[in-house]
């Protein structure tokens, strides 16, 4: 939504080695979708951030702008959120980056979601999972989904990918457990 939250990081209280220690946020080492907190870097307990100062209200409307537009271009059912990181443009083909639209060309990133679409992804069904007719970047729960549903689901997708664009996509999820 044009911004990420690593950026208004003032601290956090974590728990790790069986204690309580508060980081600042170059400590967390965030990077996209990355932090240490997602390779056993411990718990986040508790955050402090710093906002930009806005007129009487501003928050307020801005929350409910983002609110609006994730009603629009999301799914309304159970899902994890995003399913797969973007694609930083540089990572494509000299070919297929030249057929990209300009805008993706411009930001430097492709969104992921784009990509599952324009490779047919949207509509996949494994057992209980779908990718989300909404937005091709989520893989929702229609029926009795099961893990084992969705990371066969995720697999099939990235191999579509690959076949189209030429490029791997990565989990944004974290999967937990085996």
């Amino acid at each position: 939504m044009g911004g990420e939250t690593k950026d208004a990081l003032a601290w956090v209280d974590a728990y790790r080695d069986g204690e309580v220690v508060r980081l600042t946020g170059l400590e967390c080492v965030f990077a996209y979708r990355e932090s240490i907190f997602k390779h056993g870097g411990g718990v986040v307990l508790r955050a402090a951030f710093h906002f930009a100062r806005g007129g009487a209200g501003d928050g307020a409307k801005k929350m409910i702008e983002h609110l609006q537009y994730r009603n629009k271009t999301q799914p309304k059912i159970a899902s994890s959120g995003c399913m797969f990181k973007n694609v930083p443009v540089d990572a494509f083909a000299r070919d297929v980056r030249e057929a990209l639209p300009p805008a993706f060309v411009e930001k430097g990133i492709v969104p992921a979601g784009w990509l599952v679409q324009e490779a047919g992804g949207k509509g996949m069904v494994v057992g209980g999972a779908e990718v989300s007719q909404v937005h091709g970047n989520f893989i929702v729960n229609v029926g009795d989904a099961t893990a084992q549903d969705i990371l066969t689901l995720a697999r099939q997708v990235k191999e579509k990918v690959q076949e189209q664009f030429g490029v791997g996509l990565e989990e944004e999820i974290q999967v937990v457990g085996g």
